[in-house]
């Protein structure tokens, strides 16, 4: 045991004695700096979330951008694109998405490659998604919905029904045993 000790605090004695080059590591590289902007844009009749990306003041290409909305649970992911030569990449404004009373969504934006850039992120709200009816007077009766469907009901009402029957039966014929034993 302490021959093991005392080599332990050899290696740990010979490795803080040597000489390692600790400056080139600490040298701050310099990264450029890269910004997103997102707008809602129309093209060939379509309406798109387009997003420029630019370093240093210049376009950057090829940069794969991911488009998400940001809903309850997380981000819900639209889809990926490669930016292009202007540092645009674009994908499709999904209408069909709830976006609450006011039917605004919040797009997330965020570069997953080159690595330089990764995680670079932002985030804006756009106007034109499906409106929800907040004072809805009628639910839907389904499982999801605070109404059940009478076809779920109906069947868990009749088993219960048939359950405490069967517990009243059991109880009269108790009953009935008990004054017969008594006569």
């Amino acid at each position: 045991m302490i021959r093991r000790c005392a080599a332990s605090f050899l290696i740990f004695a010979c490795v803080s004695q040597a000489r390692i080059p600790i400056a080139a590591a600490q040298t701050p590289t310099t990264q450029p700096k890269a910004q997103i902007s997102l707008a809602l844009v129309t093209e060939e009749g379509k309406q798109l979330i387009r997003a420029i990306v630019v370093a240093n003041g210049k376009p950057v290409e090829n940069a794969t951008v991911s488009f998400g909305v940001r809903r309850t649970f997380g981000t819900l992911v639209l889809g990926e694109d490669k930016t292009l030569d202007d540092g645009s990449a674009a994908v499709s404004f999904p209408k069909d998405l709830p976006g609450g009373p006011k039917g605004q969504l919040q797009v997330v934006a965020e570069i997953k490659s080159p690595a330089t850039f990764a995680s670079i992120r932002t985030e804006a709200t756009f106007d034109g998604a499906r409106r929800l009816d907040v004072n809805a007077d009628s639910l839907p009766r389904a499982l999801w919905a605070p109404r059940a469907p009478y076809a779920l009901i109906i069947p868990i009402v009749l088993l219960l029904a048939g359950v405490w029957a069967t517990y009243a039966f059991v109880f009269v014929q108790v009953l009935a045993i008990r004054k017969g034993a008594k006569s």
